[in-house]
């Protein structure tokens, strides 16, 4: 008997010094179990909204792709940058792959954001979207000081006089405000956030990581 309570008071001690090593700020377990909490939420977020997600996001590579990502970016943001060259360097290899895109600006630390998620906006009801995409998140002239008028001819718009009166209009920031609340129920907190049909991740991805998160293996990427 004394045995006995002596082994349930121990098995109560251990699973007490468990509990207090997991609450400790900044241990690794607590970090792993945080990253896994926050990972189902988003999974679960993403596919509550996916179906308009992937139907209403302006997209890159192929409109009718059945791999498609949505990614909440930033114009200024490096790992954005970054991460572009893997998603055009995916869309080179899988002909039914697409990005839809949102607009996440953080103008207190990027100052050009804002200005230039309206720039691709007003790009896309002229159907540049793609081109201004690429041109704002591939070139680094337009950082310095923007002309925009100059940009939306560099990336091919026709009728610069109605991309300037979108560019002041008020429809244009109701329209990036939109995003900015779906990404407040989607709890987006930082760009590159990227959704998937699968789920979602937060931060930069490879290669690798991103065919693993499309579900597919890393060796696929060579077929078709």
């Amino acid at each position: 008997m004394k045995k006995l309570t002596f082994d349930r008071l121990f098995n109560v001690g251990l699973l007490a010094i468990l509990a207090f090593v997991v609450t400790l700020p900044g241990t690794p377990l607590r970090a792993k179990i945080r990253s896994w909490t926050l990972d189902r939420e988003f999974s679960r977020l993403a596919a509550n909204h996916w179906d308009s997600l992937s139907a209403t996001s302006p997209r890159t590579g192929a409109e009718d792709g059945d791999l498609v990502v949505v990614e909440f970016g930033d114009y200024q943001c490096p790992f954005c940058r970054r991460a572009h060259a893997v998603l055009e360097e995916l869309a080179s290899k899988l002909p039914n792959f697409s990005v839809g895109y949102r607009h996440y600006p953080a103008p207190s630390i990027h100052p050009l954001a804002e200005a230039a998620a309206m720039a691709s906006v007003c790009a896309e009801e002229q159907d540049r979207f793609e081109e201004m995409h690429s041109l704002l998140i591939e070139t680094e002239d337009w950082l310095e000081d923007p002309v925009w008028g100059d940009i939306a001819r560099q990336a091919g718009i026709q009728e610069l006089a109605e991309f300037e009166r979108c560019f002041s209009s008020e429809r244009v920031e109701e329209r990036i405000e939109r995003d900015l609340e779906l990404a407040a129920q989607l709890n987006v907190h930082s760009t590159p956030t990227f959704y998937f049909r699968q789920g979602a991740h937060v931060g930069y991805l490879d290669e690798p990581q991103m065919l693993e998160l499309l579900g597919l293996e890393t060796g696929h990427e060579d077929e078709g």
